[in-house]
């Protein structure tokens, strides 16, 4: 089963994502609301991929949490209205699902974030 970060500070949000990942058979760490808690989450539950929003409130965004994740090599996507514009430079190729978010868009990234892992795991021949 895959554990599944979900960091996102809208309530209701957090909760049709989490709701999605779960009927889609994934474990679900969170949701969290900030990076504070994403953390201790993750000193709590191995993770193998998250979701992360940008914007977390307070003029708080996700980007170093990002930062780190891409460090350890956790596969992650951003949900969020953002143009990737906006975005450092280093984080404007990660994936991204567009708010308002659609099940199948935010399934389909994870899907896609988790086959893209697996093939970097696999032996070279």
């Amino acid at each position: 089963m895959v554990s599944v970060l979900v960091l996102e500070d809208e309530y209701l949000s957090a909760e049709l994502v989490a709701g999605w990942l779960r009927d889609a058979g994934h474990q679900v760490v969170g949701p969290v609301s900030s990076v504070d808690s994403a953390l201790s989450a993750m000193a709590d539950h191995k993770i193998d991929a998250a979701m992360l929003d940008i914007n977390l409130g307070d003029f708080s965004r996700s980007f170093d949490f990002a930062f780190m994740l891409k460090a350890q090599r956790i596969p992650f996507a951003f949900l969020s209205g953002y143009s990737p514009r906006l975005m450092p430079g280093d984080l404007r190729a990660c994936p991204r699902v567009a708010k308002p978010l659609a099940r199948n868009e935010v399934i389909e990234v994870l899907r896609h974030l988790l086959d893209t892992q697996m093939a970097r795991r696999l032996p070279q021949s």
